[in-house]
């Protein structure tokens, strides 16, 4: 399956909706997330395949959540929704997403290009404020490029965790990484890696330690000797 047959298969009316909620414009990408639950639930027959119980499930904890949220109040009535609808909708998003026929390889790369939407807008204003200010600042908070608005380090870096996970693609041989990807991941991760430098998050430093010996208890057991030998040269 080519990148035009998955578009056209998932839908540009799903597609485009979701791209711009992950990179939350202006802050406003929760709009967005509306207008894609909306589209879901238009397309009701195809919905209805996709219910399970752990939909059941995660439905019934984000509207718990959300009513015990209601009794007070703490940063606007729109989170009562965003709070009870985006969990169990966005779970029926995945499941959509995972088309008939699609090859592990290709879920990668579409786990890969989420990811890195999701941490584009925290990514530029990192690297805008690198360039204007190296590392030697004793502000961590980051003014995001959509709006100037300053934003905590610890919800910047928050962004980058999918990033931080990058180096994992280079120990797993099978379904082997296209190298064009492998390249782009590289330049990302060294990218979110200064930032994360820059915003002086710890703990993006151990999701990516950890991640990638978890990833090595995954594949050790898997492989020759010989290719872990490899491996840990490479490492």
């Amino acid at each position: 399956m080519n990148l035009n047959s998955y578009r056209k298969q998932i839908g540009l009316i799903y597609l485009i909706p979701f791209i711009l909620y992950l990179l939350d414009p202006f802050g406003k990408g929760f709009l967005f997330g509306y207008i894609l639950i909306l589209s879901l639930i238009l397309n009701t027959k195809k919905l209805i395949l996709f219910f399970d119980r752990d939909f059941v499930f995660v439905s019934f904890f984000s509207i718990s959540y959300a009513l015990f949220y209601a009794v007070e109040l703490k940063s606007g009535v729109q989170f009562i929704f965003i709070y009870a609808l985006f969990p169990g909708f966005f779970y029926l998003l995945g499941k959509y997403l995972m088309v008939d026929g699609i090859r592990p390889r290709q879920i990668v790369v579409l786990l890969f290009s989420i990811g890195f939407i999701f941490s584009l807008s925290s990514l530029i204003s990192v690297l805008i404020n690198l360039r204007e200010g190296g590392f030697a600042q004793l502000n961590r908070d980051i003014p995001i490029f959509w709006n100037g608005k300053a934003t905590k380090a610890t919800l910047m870096a928050a962004y980058l965790t999918f990033n931080m996970t990058i180096p994992i693609i280079f120990l797993i041989r099978k379904p082997k990484t296209p190298i064009l990807l492998q390249l782009i991941g590289g330049v990302i991760f060294i990218a979110s890696l200064l930032s994360v430098f820059r915003l002086g998050s710890r703990t993006q430093l151990v999701i990516c330690i950890l991640s990638i010996v978890l990833s090595l208890f995954f594949v050790i057991p898997r492989q020759s000797f010989k290719t872990n030998v490899q491996l840990f040269f490479f490492i």
